[in-house]
Formats: structure tokens, sequence, C-alpha cells
């Protein structure tokens, strides 16, 4: 009695080093938004604190007292 293999024997693959799939490229861009917004709440907090430096009042506020 011979016995009798379920499947074909599909030989030797190729081995490709190009992706064949979007989700190498899915990783690295969700990558890069969660560094940037990590990088923008950063720039917004101690020691840097970028909004206080951009919205800060540059001007002086002058009022009856103290009018220059």
């Amino acid at each position: 009695m011979t016995e009798e293999t379920f499947y074909e024997y599909p030989g030797e693959e190729e081995e490709n080093d190009t992706p064949e799939s979007i989700g190498c490229w899915i990783v690295g861009i969700v990558t890069l938004v969660v560094f940037g917004i990590l990088v923008i709440i950063g720039l917004f907090l101690p020691p840097f604190n970028l909004g206080e430096r951009i919205f800060r009042d540059s001007y002086a506020i002058l009022d009856a007292q103290n009018n220059a």
C-alpha cells in the first residue's frame, strides 16, 4: 500500500526582498505622526514653552496711571 500525500510540494520558493503589502508604510507613517505629535507637545512644555514665547504680551499695558 502506497501512502498518498494530501498536498503537492510547491517546490522551492523564491525570496522576495520587496514587500508585497502596504503594512510597513502604515507602521512608518504612524510612527512619524506619533513622533511629530510628541515633539509638538514637548515644545509647549517647560523649559522651552514655545507657546509662552510666541503668545506672550510683548507690549506695555497702559492705563490711566501708567501712561507713557
